[in-house]
């Protein structure tokens, strides 16, 4: 099982490298991973795609005053 912590950290650093694609990368790693029925891996991604998203959700669009 991963911790929750290492599941944003990815998250995070997906962020960093894909910017506004990270959610598609994500996407692309978790079908990757059900295309070889590897149901353990494909539950991270998913649950780094979640993170990916609540990230996304807390960070504010454009100038923050």
């Amino acid at each position: 099982m991963t911790s929750q912590i290492d599941l944003f950290r990815s998250a995070k650093l997906i962020i960093g490298r894909f910017g506004d694609k990270a959610a598609d990368h994500v996407q692309a790693m978790l079908e990757r991973h059900l295309a070889v029925d590897d149901v353990q891996g494909a539950g991270v991604w998913l649950a780094i795609g979640q993170a990916v998203e609540l990230l996304n959700d807390l960070t504010p669009a454009g100038a923050v005053h």
